[in-house]
């Protein structure tokens, strides 16, 4: 792995941005796959949105989850 992301706000960008940086620079988004799974290894939990560098819990679903299938659907 390369660079670690952290305050992921994965709300806003699993529709547009995260199928967008797949197709034209899958390296980072790679690193932020594994910036996803570090944090699940670490805290127990896949980012949802983040504050501060730590979970708020207050978003339903796992926005995370949805963008971690799409990678390994199209990667």
């Amino acid at each position: 792995m390369g660079a670690v992301y952290t305050d992921f706000s994965i709300w806003d960008t699993h529709r547009t941005q995260s199928p967008w940086l797949l197709f034209h620079d899958s390296p980072r988004m790679a690193d932020i796959i594994g910036s996803y799974m570090l944090i699940y290894e670490q805290g127990g939990y896949l980012p949802k949105w983040q504050l501060a560098n730590g979970a708020t819990h207050c978003m339903f679903g796992s926005h995370g989850a949805a963008t971690l299938g799409d990678f390994i659907v199209k990667n």
